[in-house]
């Protein structure tokens, strides 16, 4: 970018940049702003000269970033959330709240999670609204970008700019169909192990394995899904069994006829986490509702800590 081309560059401009990343498309970026199509056209091609770069190339029906617009998207959503956090009200009113929050989880805690936490947080800030993804490559780059702002998950392993919270403290346990045979609570290892599993692509999941890997027990998979309600839905039809958290055991007990049972060996506890990056640390709005989430999981979930 050229010296003099710096007096050019307003807030506007950057936040049409900002959202033009989040998106990759003009339209979307002009919907999720508020302005014309034109307007955010018009915008580009101004900040195409200022930086003197093309910013985007067209793939497919999307914008792709190019190497610089890469560069500077973390520094970008830094600086724009520095300013927000400048001019925002010392005191912060979530009646009056206008934002918008990108939460990320597997399919399995947001079916379990997140009904609890936006029946709460809907009432009380109502002019909050929500993304839901299900990432689980790329999370913390996602984060730094402001791709989304909170993951929810079990995480081995969090950098050094990223803050970590626990919600809540979970065990493994095991559920099969209604009068399944190994629901006689009497389980060895092997006779547990007869019956077929299936795998549930999450984090515990990985945490599960690695504890079996040390036992050098190998269990066969008959299924291996990443959709938690698909995988309960078959365990009630078939003599197949599952591992999962205990608090989404009772809640799939709930929707099927299951039985939760122990499992025959020790596995350790573990936490379900809230992460974010340390650009949202002091941010009043996104504060506000970590602090929300972490007192709704500790009403409405068992906790073994």
């Amino acid at each position: 970018m050229q010296k003099g081309n710096i007096r050019n560059i307003d807030l506007n401009l950057l936040k049409v940049l900002d959202e033009l990343l989040r998106q990759g498309s003009v339209t979307e970026a002009a919907v999720a702003i508020g302005l014309s199509q034109p307007a955010v056209s018009r915008a580009l091609g101004r900040l195409r000269i200022i930086f003197n770069d093309p910013l985007f190339v067209r793939s497919g029906r999307k914008l792709a970033p190019t190497p610089f617009a890469l560069q500077i998207q973390a520094p970008l959503g830094k600086i724009l959330d520095d300013t927000t956090r400048l001019v925002s009200p010392l005191k912060f009113d979530p009646k009056s709240a206008q934002d918008v929050i990108r939460i990320n989880a597997p399919d399995a805690t947001t079916i379990v999670v997140l009904p609890k936490v936006l029946a709460k947080i809907s009432t009380l800030a109502p002019g909050l609204q929500f993304v839901a993804t299900n990432i689980s490559k790329g999370r913390f780059s996602a984060l730094s970008k402001g791709e989304i702002d909170l993951a929810l998950d079990f995480f081995d392993q969090v950098p050094s700019d990223f803050h970590c919270q626990s919600l809540l403290i979970d065990r493994i346990v095991s559920i099969a169909r209604k009068n399944h045979p190994t629901a006689t609570g009497a389980n060895s290892v092997n006779n547990y192990f007869k019956w077929p599993q299936i795998r549930l692509t999450t984090a515990s999941a990985v945490l599960i394995e690695n504890v079996l890997s040390r036992k050098k027990i190998y269990p066969r998979f008959a299924l291996t899904v990443s959709n938690f309600i698909v995988a309960a839905s078959i365990v009630a039809e078939t003599d197949w069994v599952l591992m999962i958290p205990q608090n989404l055991g009772y809640y799939a007990q709930k929707l099927y006829p299951l039985e939760v049972m122990e499992v025959p060996f020790e596995i350790p506890k573990f936490p379900l986490d809230m992460v974010w990056h340390e650009r949202l640390e002091r941010d009043q709005c996104h504060g506000w509702l970590r602090d929300q989430i972490s007192t709704i999981c500790q009403e409405n979930f068992k906790s073994l800590q």
